[in-house]
């Protein structure tokens, strides 16, 4: 299966000095699987990203198609790097604000210039953002000394103005000698299906998550890594909190080409059907019973 570690993808960048200090930027970025050849992203053209934007001493400036600052917090806190089935986005399911927010469409961007590893992130996206309202999101990041950290957050309202998808991730990674720890908190809340004549209330989970990394030789790297899923939802319910254990593996075959394997699970309680996805897929709901979902992958990338 075709982006079981990282999605498909090629693209355009380009920078013109326009003098001054002062650069015209674009991106564009297009997924596909490698198995069919299909557009991913929804059969989007360049779904994964496509903005255009200017950059100087005071900041970068960019517009279209592109991530919102949360997103990038998330992606630092976990050691898989949300591939394989250890990543931390597998378990989130496809109606969360996880996976319903990490590009905007129509969005504009402002990135601080970097000071002293400090850098702050702020997002605006109209109406057409791939939600029916208004998006907003910020976040301050630290990058020095081989440390990472940051806090972000992000809101994407329905057409009503009566809920929102939003999501708040803080925390970041550490290197130290040849491993990275990586740590943090993540929690999502779903209010979309509220209307304005009727109220659902708010779906709520939080995730915390730790993992590790370790260069064990130039070409071998190995990953493990838990997480806690906490259904805060279910109030005066059974809990249906659940928890994910990972390993996994790289081999560097060459500087461009590397091997990958993992197996990771989940355990469900209380009627939860958490399972495992990839890259480019999400795991289906199990069945009845509080199975434990399994996931076993393996196979190859080459980047270029």
């Amino acid at each position: 299966m075709s982006g079981s570690d990282l999605g498909s993808r090629w693209g355009l960048k380009g920078d013109e000095d326009l003098g001054n200090g002062v650069h015209a930027v674009f991106q564009v970025e297009n997924g596909f699987s490698s198995a069919t050849g299909a557009l991913q992203q929804g059969g989007l053209l360049f779904g994964r990203q496509a903005y255009v934007g200017l950059t100087s001493g005071y900041g970068n400036v960019t517009m279209g198609r592109q991530y919102n600052p949360e997103n990038r917090i998330f992606w630092t806190i976990d050691a898989f790097t949300l591939g394989m089935a250890g990543g931390l986005s597998q378990p989130i399911a496809a109606n969360q604000a996880r996976a319903q927010l990490g590009r905007a469409n129509n969005s504009v961007e402002y990135v601080s210039p970097d000071y002293a590893g400090l850098r702050v992130r702020l997002m605006y996206g109209f109406s057409d953002t791939g939600v029916a309202g208004n998006l907003k999101g910020g976040s301050i990041s630290y990058d020095r000394y081989n440390l990472k950290l940051g806090a972000g957050y992000v809101i994407g309202e329905n057409a009503y103005g009566t809920g929102n998808y939003a999501s708040f991730t803080a925390g970041g990674n550490y290197k130290i000698y040849s491993f990275t720890v990586f740590s943090g908190f993540h929690r999502d809340w779903n209010s979309w299906a509220n209307s304005e004549t009727k109220f659902l209330g708010t779906q709520i989970y939080d995730m915390v998550p730790i993992g590790v990394t370790w260069n064990a030789t130039p070409a071998l790297t190995l990953i493990a890594q838990y997480a806690h899923i906490f259904d805060r939802t279910r109030s005066s319910a059974a809990s249906q909190s659940s928890s994910l254990y990972a390993i996994g593996l790289t081999y560097s075959l060459s500087k461009s080409t590397f091997l990958y394997s993992d197996y990771g699970q989940i355990e469900n309680r209380n009627g939860s059907q958490w399972s495992l996805g990839g890259g480019l897929y999400s795991g289906a709901p199990v069945g009845p019973g509080n199975p434990t979902a399994r996931t076993f992958q393996v196979g190859i990338s080459h980047l270029f």
